[in-house]
This record gives structure tokens, sequence and C-alpha cells, in this order.
């Protein structure tokens, strides 16, 4: 993993949020400690996060602004809008702040495809060690649904003719990934990530793979019935759609 993989990683890590022992941080958190100048960064990406929360925390809504904005029927005269400008004006600030205040202090819900992707593919461009380390197929289905993690997946046939490499359970902003290594020997592993389609917006929305290039993986994405699925490889899209 280099300075920007990392650096692409730590944005996304919220202290109150996600666990720094998870894999997918950890790796980029322990660089953190040995690069000064990402230290630097982290640090300072931190501090301005803890700020703005702790200035959003301090934002009071005005009483009754919430019945009113919900309240479909409220009739406003004109003429109220004429005689208190700069009461409206407040009020429409701290509408904006509550707003903003309520979305920088938790996730996006669900967090974006086009954020979940480059994560996972990032996360395995480097060396990634593997939870469980086996080659039996059936036990790593087993390990992730010991772990609560996504295990009713499907493999295809290609994919089912492979060993297995290992798993490991994600935790990504809260949602939980299944993630199944495929041993092809050559240090040219299959690393398929499985999430709940309604754990993310705006998925792949069918079954057939859309094939991207994310930083030096090759993935394919794709939905089928409840689960959303990306496959990464080091190697070539025509290499990856063998196992399609």
């Amino acid at each position: 993993m280099d300075s920007r993989q990392a650096k692409e990683i730590l944005s996304l890590y919220r202290p109150s949020v996600d666990d720094a022992a998870d894999p997918f941080f950890a790796e980029a958190i322990d660089q953190a400690r040995r690069e000064p100048e990402l230290g630097r960064w982290f640090q300072q990406h931190q501090s301005v996060d803890a700020a703005m929360r702790q200035k959003f925390g301090q934002i009071t809504v005005p009483a009754g602004l919430e019945q009113q904005i919900l309240s479909e029927r409220k009739v406003i005269r004109p003429s109220v809008w004429r005689e208190r400008p700069t009461l409206l004006a407040a009020a429409a600030a701290a509408i904006v702040l509550v707003l903003l205040g309520f979305y920088s202090l938790r996730p996006t819900e669900p967090p974006i495809f086009e954020r979940y992707l480059p994560a996972m593919a990032s996360l395995v461009s480097g060396e990634y060690k593997m939870m469980l380390e086996t080659n039996d197929l059936s036990a790593v289905r087993q390990f992730l649904a010991d772990q609560h993690g996504p295990a009713d997946y499907v493999l295809t046939t290609a994919m089912e003719k492979l060993p297995a490499e290992g798993g490991a359970l994600i935790n990504w902003h809260g949602q939980r990934v299944s993630l199944v290594c495929l041993d092809r020997g050559n240090d040219n592993d299959l690393f398929l990530f499985i999430i709940d389609r309604s754990a993310l917006a705006n998925p792949p929305p069918d079954p057939a793979p859309r094939l991207a290039r994310v930083g030096q993986m090759t993935t394919a994405s794709w939905t089928r019935g409840d689960k959303t699925y990306v496959l990464a490889s080091k190697g070539s899209e025509d290499d990856l759609r063998k196992f399609l």
C-alpha cells in the first residue's frame, strides 16, 4: 500500500464510527504512524473532523421549527415573510447547519457504490492477510456465517472450480462485507466481495457484470438477488471475464 492509497482509506475513517482494528483501516493507520508526512496529514484531518463535529453539536434548533417544516398543511401568509426577513434567514441558516451537522456526524446512509468500489479494490491491491486461511470453500462460507457476514452468496461455475485461499469479514462504515479469496497461484488471486444490496446506494442494478479498472485492480461488479458482488484481480479484463 502506498501513501496515496493509505490516504484514500484514512479519509474515510471516523473515530466515533469506525473500528481502528478493522482490517480495512488498520494497515493504513499503522502506515500513518510510520510515515511522518502521512501522519501529520491524518492528524490534521482528524482535528478538522473533530472541530466540525463539536461546532455542529453546539447548534440549537429553534423551538417548533421541526413541526413547522414537517407540517404540510401549514399556511404562511406573505406578510409574515415581508415582516420577518431576519428571523426567516436565521431559521433557513439553522436548517442548513442542522442538516450539515446531521450528515457529518454519521456516514452517508447508505454509502454510495462509487465510494465502496475503490475502497474494496484498494484494500486488496497490496498484501492482505485473511482472517481465515484455508483452501476449503465450505469452511470459508461457514466462517463468514459464524461472523454474521453475508454467507448466502452465489459463486459462478468457474469460481467454484478454484480452491479457496481464505476469507475475511470487513466492517466498512458499519456495513458487513464478506471477502472470499480464491487461489489461482502465481500471486494472481481473485478477491470476491459480497455485501447486502440494501447496504449501498445505487449498486449495479442487474446480474450483468460491469468491468472497470480501479487503481491497480481490474474489477467486475454486479447484483444478484439481495447481494451485490465485486470481483477484483490484478489481471486483465479478458482474464477476469473467464470467471464471470
